[in-house]
Protein backbone atom coordinates (compact mmCIF):
# COMPACT_ATOMS: atom_id res chain seq x y z
CA UNK A 1 0.00 0.00 0.00
CA UNK A 2 1.56 3.36 -0.99
CA UNK A 3 2.20 5.93 1.69
CA UNK A 4 0.90 9.44 1.27
CA UNK A 5 3.21 12.20 2.45
CA UNK A 6 1.34 14.86 4.38
CA UNK A 7 1.32 18.20 2.57
CA UNK A 8 3.12 20.01 5.39
CA UNK A 9 5.98 17.50 5.40
CA UNK A 10 6.25 17.71 1.63
CA UNK A 11 6.35 21.51 1.83
CA UNK A 12 9.21 21.36 4.33
CA UNK A 13 11.18 19.00 2.12
CA UNK A 14 10.63 21.14 -0.97
CA UNK A 15 11.59 24.32 0.91
CA UNK A 16 15.02 22.95 1.84
CA UNK A 17 17.90 23.90 -0.44
CA UNK A 18 18.69 21.17 -2.95
CA UNK A 19 22.36 21.40 -2.05
CA UNK A 20 23.20 21.98 1.55
CA UNK A 21 26.54 20.76 2.79
CA UNK A 22 26.61 19.55 6.36
CA UNK A 23 30.21 20.71 6.54
CA UNK A 24 30.85 24.05 8.17
CA UNK A 25 32.33 26.98 6.29
CA UNK A 26 35.48 26.46 8.38
CA UNK A 27 35.81 22.82 7.34
CA UNK A 28 35.29 23.60 3.66
CA UNK A 29 37.65 26.56 3.86
CA UNK A 30 40.38 24.44 5.47
CA UNK A 31 39.96 21.69 2.86
CA UNK A 32 39.91 23.97 -0.18
CA UNK A 33 42.00 27.05 0.56
CA UNK A 34 45.37 28.04 1.96
CA UNK A 35 43.94 30.72 4.26
CA UNK A 36 44.86 28.87 7.44
CA UNK A 37 42.83 27.56 10.34
CA UNK A 38 42.41 30.86 12.22
CA UNK A 39 41.10 32.73 9.18
CA UNK A 40 38.80 29.85 8.23
CA UNK A 41 37.42 29.68 11.76
CA UNK A 42 36.85 33.44 11.69
CA UNK A 43 35.07 33.20 8.31
CA UNK A 44 32.85 30.49 9.73
CA UNK A 45 31.86 32.72 12.63
CA UNK A 46 31.17 35.70 10.35
CA UNK A 47 29.18 33.50 7.93
CA UNK A 48 26.60 32.90 10.67
CA UNK A 49 25.20 36.34 9.78
CA UNK A 50 24.46 35.19 6.22
CA UNK A 51 21.18 33.62 5.13
CA UNK A 52 21.02 29.89 4.52
CA UNK A 53 21.21 30.40 0.74
CA UNK A 54 24.13 32.80 1.11
CA UNK A 55 25.96 30.25 3.25
CA UNK A 56 25.27 27.58 0.61
CA UNK A 57 26.65 29.93 -2.06
CA UNK A 58 29.74 30.64 0.05
CA UNK A 59 30.35 26.93 0.59
CA UNK A 60 29.92 26.20 -3.12
CA UNK A 61 32.26 29.06 -4.02
CA UNK A 62 34.91 27.79 -1.60
CA UNK A 63 34.59 24.33 -3.16
CA UNK A 64 34.68 25.83 -6.67
CA UNK A 65 31.38 24.10 -7.41
CA UNK A 66 30.43 26.08 -10.50
CA UNK A 67 27.22 24.15 -11.11
CA UNK A 68 25.93 24.92 -7.62
CA UNK A 69 26.92 28.57 -7.64
CA UNK A 70 25.23 28.93 -11.03
CA UNK A 71 22.06 27.26 -9.72
CA UNK A 72 21.99 29.57 -6.71
CA UNK A 73 22.58 32.62 -8.93
CA UNK A 74 19.39 31.71 -10.73
CA UNK A 75 17.38 31.43 -7.51
CA UNK A 76 18.74 34.03 -5.11
CA UNK A 77 17.76 37.71 -5.10
CA UNK A 78 20.42 39.97 -6.62
CA UNK A 79 20.86 41.81 -3.33
CA UNK A 80 21.67 38.53 -1.53
CA UNK A 81 24.17 37.61 -4.24
CA UNK A 82 25.81 41.02 -3.99
CA UNK A 83 26.02 40.71 -0.21
CA UNK A 84 27.67 37.28 -0.28
CA UNK A 85 29.91 38.39 -3.15
CA UNK A 86 31.21 41.23 -1.00
CA UNK A 87 31.34 39.02 2.08
CA UNK A 88 34.03 36.77 0.63
CA UNK A 89 36.83 39.33 0.15
CA UNK A 90 35.76 41.65 2.98
CA UNK A 91 35.40 38.96 5.65
CA UNK A 92 38.67 37.30 4.59
CA UNK A 93 40.47 40.64 4.85
CA UNK A 94 38.88 41.39 8.24
CA UNK A 95 39.80 37.94 9.53
CA UNK A 96 43.37 38.19 8.25
CA UNK A 97 43.77 41.54 10.04
CA UNK A 98 42.30 40.16 13.26
CA UNK A 99 38.92 41.91 13.10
Amino acid sequence: MPRIVPATLLALVIAQPVWASDETVAEICKENTTMGDAICDCLDEKAMDLTEDQQAFLKAALQQDDAETERLRGEMPVTDLMEVGMFIPNAATDCASGN
